[in-house]
């Protein structure tokens, strides 16, 4: 079982509107991860929103909101959040164009449920490789960043005053 911080499970949400493939996938992750499901991209976003997840795996074909449509509105906010595509092969324009997304990987339906979980846990390396490294920016909410490299709490893009202890806290 993969555990983050020794008391937290890793948040997975899964956003597929076909009901058989997300019930598959949800049941290949659930005993190791925290596992969060939407059936279109409309409830995806609000759960993303509300979850906080720390993966997201994600058709690109949708009702009420596509893939693409989705992953362009979550990168407006979070340009690190590690998502998967599953996708069928017909769609290659679809690709080409979620490629420029910065998405970590694409699947191929049907899903293979050992290359779903071995994906799933390169994306959690990944992800972690990234914030043990490069955490200078980092989001609390969605007005609220603390700017590790200057020591800046920012709030709607303005600089929250804070003492010497709260800003070691923070960081």
């Amino acid at each position: 079982m993969i555990i983050k911080n020794n008391s937290m499970r890793y948040k997975i949400l899964i956003i597929e509107d076909e009901i058989i493939n997300l019930n598959i996938l949800k049941h290949i992750l659930k005993n190791d991860y925290d596992v969060i499901t939407a059936q279109n991209g409309k409830k995806g976003f609000e759960l993303y929103h509300k979850m906080n997840p720390h993966v997201i795996i994600t058709d690109l074909k949708m009702p009420e909101m596509n893939g693409i449509e989705l992953i362009k509105k979550i990168r407006t906010i979070d340009q690190n959040l590690i998502i998967i595509v599953t996708t069928s092969a017909d769609v290659v324009p679809t690709l080409l164009e979620a490629s420029e997304l910065k998405l970590f990987k694409y699947l191929l339906k049907p899903i293979d449920s050992t290359e779903l979980r071995k994906v799933v846990i390169e994306s959690i390396d990944a992800s972690n490789a990234f914030y043990t490294i490069a955490l200078d920016n980092i989001k609390i909410s969605e007005e609220l960043f603390w700017k590790r490299d200057n020591f800046e709490l920012r709030f709607q893009d303005k600089i929250v005053k804070l003492t010497p202890k709260e800003k070691k806290l923070l960081n």
